[in-house]
């Protein structure tokens, strides 16, 4: 299928505001995940590489799954599996740790890249080596306080909460200003998509695409800021 721009694969993961993570042991149920995942609302999706066989179950995946959800890969700790994920399909790249080489692999390639960091330095150190959003790893022991303080200073990075991004913490996260949260689930229980209760994010403070955030230079289209989507998420953080 035709693929999408960098900024708009990064517009429709902030205005969809989730990134469901999925971990399983047999590559086998990824594709069916993905697709409950897609029928629970939910528009942006990344298999890690932390399972065997991802990136064969991401082409399955790409061939299967309609324009209206965003597949990418997570766990890329080293360039060439970042370059292997972008050959597979990956429509974006996400990772718990911020590697240059594989920042600069996706924007060679023209993909997003959401690397890992924590402290305000590292945040800083990966917008500035193109990072598409940041991932703010581990979320859960500092909590929204600590996105609403980051946001202080940098107003103008995307951030996105992971790991312990619970239902009930959810909508506290996005109230403190990020971007989009990522969502990890014990997906291999049937329960997690089949039976678990939806929840729906308060609209909070409404961030714009990413491109918004950019010096007029670096921008590829016209800034016009959008509100974000009430998306429901499935299962509980882990």
């Amino acid at each position: 299928r035709e693929s999408m721009s960098p900024d708009d694969v990064v517009k429709q993961i902030t205005q969809g505001g989730i990134v469901a993570i999925i971990r399983l042991p047999s590559a086998d149920d990824l594709l069916p995940a993905a697709e409950a995942i897609r029928d629970g609302g939910v528009t942006a999706v990344e298999f890690s590489l932390t399972t065997p066989g991802a990136l064969q179950a991401l082409a399955r995946a790409r061939l299967r799954l309609g324009r209206e959800i965003r597949l990418g890969v997570g766990t890329v700790l080293a360039a060439e599996a970042a370059r292997d994920s972008i050959r597979a399909g990956a429509e974006f790249l996400t990772a718990p740790n911020l590697n240059p080489e594989v920042v600069r692999a996706g924007r060679e390639a023209g993909v997003p890249v959401i690397p890992g960091a924590f402290t305000p330095t590292e945040i800083v150190q990966a917008w500035d080596l193109g990072a598409s959003l940041v991932k703010v790893f581990p979320a859960g022991p500092v909590g929204p306080r600590y996105i609403k303080d980051l946001r202080g200073p940098l107003p103008h990075i995307p951030l996105v909460p992971t790991g312990g991004v619970s239902l009930e913490n959810a909508g506290a996260f996005i109230l403190a200003g990020a971007a989009a949260l990522g969502v990890g689930a014990s997906w291999s229980r049937r329960t997690s998509w089949s039976g678990a209760r939806s929840a729906r994010l308060p609209p909070g403070r409404a961030n714009s695409p990413r491109r918004c955030g950019l010096p007029a230079h670096r921008r590829s289209a016209p800034c016009s800021p959008s509100s974000r989507s009430k998306a429901p998420i499935r299962g509980n953080d882990q």
